[in-house]
């Protein structure tokens, strides 16, 4: 069942998909809050502070989400049973997705865990019902439910291209994969997002037509493997990252101006792979 309503939580779900628990609506709140990490400092005689971070925004702490509800139960056993369920899988997720959904059952998720053991309220009138209230640590932007991709034949050098994030908040979490076409599909390749600057470059060049480079912002991880995938080995070594940027890529909210530059005539199909975040 869903709401009629403004986006809410629905689930919290293992990382596997096989264990999840749906939250009930009966009574149903939601409260979700997020800090902001300040970077600023009193200065002595002066009013007010010194914000070390200028115009920029500040980083974001941990958030939380609070949902609280009620169980009904047809016993006060049953609603027992059902709390102490309740509990248990929370508990045994540890890190997994919590979800939101809105009116229109659009779905997006995030990281996070179960930050204090459920609570619930006990008192004359509840007779088999238990008011419960949940908070989870948020360890992630909002992420879309399905990912963005798409890929780009590439045999000119350089190449332009764009990559549309659909969300609202920059994507540092991007799969790339240099994936060749033909022996020497791609030689000291680069990747450089004309938008903001970030770049990356290795010094790795394909052998065969089996030949990939695999790039994951979010584990920071290079790979490379000869037989199309099948087996990786790590490549970091191998990685120049542009001199003032924080990681190996990030694309700005909506079209992000893209280019490939090799260091002989390339022929390799360029793939990448994000779920599009949201503040």
């Amino acid at each position: 069942m869903t709401l009629a309503a403004v986006r809410y939580l629905e689930k919290f779900e293992s990382v596997d998909g096989l264990t999840s628990y749906t939250f009930p609506i009966d009574d149903y709140e939601y409260e979700p809050a997020q800090a902001f990490r300040r970077a600023d400092t009193p200065a002595v005689g002066a009013d007010y502070a010194v914000d070390f971070l200028g115009a920029a925004p500040w980083p974001k702490a941990v958030g939380e989400e609070a949902v609280r509800f009620t169980i009904w139960g047809a016993s006060a056993t049953d609603a027992d049973s059902q709390f102490d369920a309740c509990v248990a899988t929370l508990r045994r997720i540890g890190l997994g997705r919590l979800y939101q959904v809105d009116s229109a059952t659009t779905r997006r998720w995030c990281w996070a865990k179960l930050l204090a053991r459920p609570s619930y309220l006990v008192d004359v009138n509840g007779y088999f019902n238990i008011p419960v209230t949940l908070r989870f640590a948020r360890y992630s932007d909002w992420f879309a439910a399905a990912p963005t991709t798409g890929s780009v034949t590439i045999t000119t050098s350089p190449r332009a291209f764009t990559i549309t994030n659909p969300g609202n908040a920059p994507a540092r979490f991007v799969v790339f994969r240099l994936r060749a076409n033909a022996p020497g599909g791609f030689t000291n390749p680069t990747i450089v997002n004309l938008t903001n600057g970030y770049s990356v470059a290795s010094s790795r060049d394909a052998v065969s037509g089996d030949s990939e480079l695999k790039l994951d912002t979010e584990r920071m991880q290079v790979l490379w493997s000869d037989t199309n995938g099948a087996i990786y080995a790590d490549d970091y070594a191998l990685v120049t990252l542009g001199p003032t940027q924080a990681g190996f890529m990030q694309l700005e909210p909506g079209p992000n101006a893209m280019q490939y530059t090799d260091g002989a005539t390339p022929n390799l199909d360029l793939e990448w792979s994000f779920y599009a975040p949201y503040d």
